[in-house]
């Protein structure tokens, strides 16, 4: 069944990570794409696994859904997209944004993602054929002199967000040493882990 075509958002981002977890970075980072870039939705994807990390994700793929969905909740212009984790394995982003422009046909696609992701694009799987289909949205963190990949074609701009000086990398570490990820974690986040024993809310 089709979506109606009033009800398609014109401008969407689509937002893909592990989200392992999902931190007040990845929060900050969405918002201000909408508010920098006026888009009308942004789409956060958890990956059942990212296909260039070799790390097995510390949180489960649903329990990073659920995450994710609970912050959708609460932010209007965020919605879940569950397809990666719905089909239980490792999905190309082109596969993806696919399934996208068919869920959403006529919209003006962007995808974000960070300058580590940027700086590695050329080793995306179907990179050429991607980059014919949507613009990239570098969250360049202010002024980041960033030399563009070579990927003919490709489309992309840096937005100038604020520096945010939080990785999931840097929570999961604290996280292993058993100290409080509390504070960099939204709300509905910190509450979804501590009501699932995920986390301790004593530390």
């Amino acid at each position: 069944m089709g979506t109606p075509e009033d009800s398609i958002p014109k401008k969407i981002g689509f937002f893909g990570g592990s989200f392992d977890p999902f931190h007040c970075g990845h929060l900050e980072m969405a918002l201000g794409a909408i508010k920098l870039e006026n888009f009308d939705r942004i789409l956060l994807c958890p990956a059942h696994h990212a296909p260039l990390r070799k790390q097995k994700p510390i949180f489960s793929a649903s329990d990073r859904l659920a995450m994710v969905q609970s912050i959708c909740k609460s932010h209007h212009g965020l919605s879940p997209y569950s397809y990666e984790i719905d089909q239980e394995r490792t999905c190309f982003t082109h596969e993806t944004i696919t399934k996208v422009q068919e869920t959403f046909p006529g919209s003006s696609l962007s995808i974000l993602l960070g300058t580590d992701q940027f700086q590695q694009i050329e080793k995306w799987s179907h990179i050429s054929e991607l980059s014919k289909l949507v613009h990239f949205l570098v969250l360049a963190r202010g002024t980041y002199n960033l030399p563009p990949p070579k990927v003919p074609g490709l489309n992309f701009s840096l937005m100038n967000n604020p520096i945010i000086d939080l990785s999931s990398t840097k929570i999961r570490d604290r996280f292993r040493a058993g100290k409080s990820v509390r504070e960099f974690l939204p709300p509905p986040i910190y509450t979804y882990l501590v009501s699932h024993s995920l986390v301790s809310d004593s530390i």
